[in-house]
């Protein structure tokens, strides 16, 4: 089977079915072809997973956010820092949505709140008052300092909405945070 007819296969079984193949496969790499599509799998494990499992269409398929999480994971492992702020994103975004439609449950690998918000903090490399000195005048920092102030704002988009819907209580340091949000670039 070549990585397309596999790709339209596994998208074709349950989610328990395609979870089992992708346990099953990084157990023993001959079973996946070399250039398999890994990243469009996880993409659409997440449209599955916000788009409803089969009982319901308004509540989140764990098991298809289960796997889109997994494979996003392991290609922060294979492709580095260079993609891994964008599959952080997918990860955190996925798991917020879930959040949002279940409620939060605490040490649950997808539903618990406090992973997204430990996230931003230890993905954070300024202090709040370097970020709002570096916003105030954004325009006019080094391409990378502007890149750092979008990336802590793409994040700040995630919890944002977790807030507004009372699924995220704030401390003071995280709501400061939220409120830099609309001078951030």
């Amino acid at each position: 089977m070549n990585k397309d007819e596999l790709l339209h296969f596994l998208l074709q079984q349950s989610a328990d079915q395609t979870f089992e193949w992708i346990q099953n496969a990084w157990r023993d790499t001959q079973l996946v072809p070399k250039d398999f599509n890994w990243l469009g799998l996880a993409e659409v494990a997440a449209f599955q997973a916000r788009r409803g499992n089969e009982f319901s269409t308004r509540l989140p398929d764990l098991v298809w956010a289960k796997i889109a999480i997994a494979i996003y994971e392991y290609l922060i492992e294979k492709t580095g820092r260079a993609h891994k702020q964008s599959f952080e994103l997918s990860i955190m975004s996925l798991r917020a949505h879930c959040i949002i439609a279940l409620g939060s449950v605490p040490d649950d690998p997808i539903l618990d709140v406090n992973r997204i918000v430990q996230w931003f903090f230890q993905n954070v490399e300024m202090t709040l008052d370097e970020a709002r000195e570096k916003a105030a005048n954004w325009k006019e920092r080094p391409l990378e300092e502007i890149r750092e102030l979008r990336y802590i704002k793409n994040r700040l988009s995630i919890i944002k909405p977790l807030f507004l819907k009372e699924s995220l209580e704030c401390n003071q340091e995280l709501s400061d945070w939220l409120e830099l949000q609309e001078d951030l670039p």
